[in-house]
């Protein structure tokens, strides 16, 4: 609530630096948007052409992010943090949310067949805060999955496998698909239900595996090991 958001945050000693280096919404009563501002030191709401708001007691507040607005928002208030030499406190505007449509049954493989090896598929998702998922028979693993305990949502990136004691092996990239229970892709929530930023940061973890992967392999079913 606006409320909340100018009687906790703003003012707070700590936490109002901290949401000065930050992009937020205003949202009315239907959670559409009424504005897009940032908090500048002397107490102040900007747009990003500058102009000061007023914020509506009866509105909510939330952070930003690229999915939730338009690409020409997006340029703009990356412009403007650059402008002001604002040293954002997490990346907002990096995970664009791209065209989904041609994705069925909840599965995104637009990178399939990129090649990698365990340790760095493995690397770049501890870091993105992904789990490895449970092994089968044999100590082997064809996953990894981040829980979003709020929304009884995981996200599910597969791959070729890797066993126990992990070793470095060539590792294929598979897909990215999203469900309420842990690795069950055949009940897989079609995309357009899930919540626009948390697709869009999904994607962009799957796009994160294949940044590091060495490309696409017409090959890549030869490169199995199992």
């Amino acid at each position: 609530r606006v409320e909340d958001w100018q009687k906790y945050l703003q003012p707070h000693p700590i936490v109002g630096r901290l949401i000065q280096r930050l992009v937020w919404l205003e949202l009315d009563n239907n959670g559409q948007i009424v504005n897009s501002f940032r908090p500048t030191e002397d107490g102040s709401l900007i747009t990003n052409q500058d102009d000061e708001i007023l914020l509506d007691q009866n509105h909510f507040i939330t952070v930003a992010h690229s999915a939730l607005l338009s690409s020409d928002d997006t340029a703009k208030w990356q412009a403007h943090l650059k402008d002001y030499k604002v040293n954002p406190l997490f990346e907002q505007f990096g995970a664009l949310l791209s065209d989904m449509s041609k994705f069925k049954d909840g599965i995104i493989d637009d990178r399939l067949g990129w090649l990698t090896d365990s340790f760095t598929l493995r690397d770049v998702l501890k870091k993105l805060g992904y789990e490895r998922d449970n092994s089968e028979d044999g100590g082997y693993f064809y996953s990894y999955y981040k829980y979003f305990n709020s929304l009884n949502i995981y996200i599910n990136i597969e791959f070729s496998g890797s066993m126990l004691p992990e070793e470095k092996i060539p590792a294929v990239l598979y897909n990215l698909y999203f469900s309420n229970k842990k690795g069950f892709k055949d009940s897989a929530i079609a995309l357009d239900k899930l919540p626009k930023v948390l697709l869009a940061e999904g994607y962009a973890n799957y796009m994160a595996v294949a940044n590091a992967s060495s490309g696409f392999d017409p090959n890549w079913k030869d490169k199995l090991i199992w």
